[in-house]
């Protein structure tokens, strides 16, 4: 609901300058119903991506995301989590479906790390769990819509959402 994206923020990624946009509540669009998370991107004057990150709920033991999105074709998602030591993992999928699509992230399985102790060790509880739009692809702005976030201790490879494993 719109009380959530309080808890949420926009990064523009200034190692790589060019990037604008924002977070913010659609009202009119959503998965299953009226309103979600919409992450608006411009990479007019560059950039390499644009990100929205929200805090992982401490009572849960998330090892399993789940979450909807509806994206401009062809632009690469990259997922990142923050561990209890500062240690920033991400990842990326690529897929070319413009219409809501379920994503399953797995937060025990990740491509590479940074910051924090720096030795690729997750270390659990998660703090902080974000989804990029990267530069990727045309349009060079648009909007990446957000919706049904869930976060799951249950292990991964449950796929009965319609969408691809990360």
């Amino acid at each position: 609901d719109p009380a959530a994206l309080k808890a949420w923020s926009f990064h523009n990624g200034p190692e790589f300058p060019g990037a604008t946009g924002k977070i913010s509540w659609d009202r009119e669009h959503g998965h299953a119903a009226p309103g979600c998370l919409a992450l608006e991107y411009s990479f007019v004057d560059g950039g390499n991506y644009v990100q929205a990150s929200g805090p992982v709920p401490a009572d849960v033991d998330a090892r399993l995301a789940r979450v909807w999105l509806s994206k401009p074709f062809g632009h690469r998602i990259t997922f990142r989590v923050v561990d209890s030591a500062g240690q920033t993992f991400q990842k990326g999928i690529g897929y070319t479906y413009p219409g809501w699509q379920q994503v399953e992230v797995d937060l025990t399985q990740w491509q590479m790390s940074f910051g924090g102790p720096g030795d690729n060790k997750l270390r659990p509880p998660l703090k902080q769990f974000a989804i990029l739009i990267e530069n990727t692809a045309s349009p060079r702005q648009g909007v990446l819509l957000i919706d049904d976030l869930q976060f799951l201790p249950a292990p991964p490879g449950d796929t009965t959402g319609t969408g691809g494993a990360a």
